[in-house]
């Protein structure tokens, strides 16, 4: 077996690791260029440390890595990536309103339905008034927690795919390449990291 470090699931979580953390630098003309000389520095690191480590011919691997990580999971990648990181230049889809202008003009609307139903409804201030002025402010911060919880739900899908994809491989190894590899300390799978915010 492969060491876990050298399965295709974990070398996609580093590069995801990586690539998250670059992803905000580049526009959606200049993102999938840079992604993908990203992803080259790091198979080369990795294939160069896998060769260095393997017990067995570590080519194969190699290969495979370099063939799922830019024809499979790059592409998904990127198209996830410039998706978010055109949500957040357009404050989740809520524009100005994300700024602190926008929210101070959020404020100020959910202030005027609270006076107002309390003007209307005399001395008792309203359930709606209330839970306007209450959540209206927050609108954007809960906007952009929901999609970042979905950005960070299609980053592990992508990795779970990486995980059954080298799981396929291995299950189709031949029993004489099985033979000779050291089995692999741990086959726990991998999560994605939260984005840093």
């Amino acid at each position: 077996m492969v060491p876990n470090d050298y399965r295709l699931e974990h070398v996609s979580l580093r590069l995801i690791d990586r690539l998250e953390g670059a992803r905000r630098s580049f526009g959606a003309e200049r993102a999938p260029a840079e992604f993908r000389r990203i992803a080259d520095e790091m198979l080369l690191a990795a294939t160069t440390e896998y060769k260095s480590v393997a017990l067995e011919d570590p080519v194969a691997q190699a290969e495979f890595l370099r063939r799922e990580l830019i024809d499979t999971f790059l592409p998904r990648y990127t198209s996830v990536a410039i998706d978010m990181t055109s949500r957040e230049a357009r404050g989740y889809g809520l524009g100005l309103l994300a700024d602190p202008a926008g929210r101070v003009f959020l404020a100020l609307v959910a202030a005027a339905v609270a006076f107002a139903e309390f003007r209307v409804g005399g001395a008792r201030l309203g359930i709606t008034g209330v839970a306007l002025f209450g959540v209206l402010p927050f609108v954007p911060d809960i906007v952009a927690y929901v999609t970042r919880r979905r950005h960070e739900s299609n980053l592990q899908a992508i990795v779970n795919d990486m995980t059954r994809i080298q799981n396929q491989r291995d299950a189709y190894a031949t029993p004489t390449a099985l033979a000779s590899e050291p089995l692999a300390s741990s086959q726990a799978r991998p999560h994605a990291s939260k984005e840093s915010q």
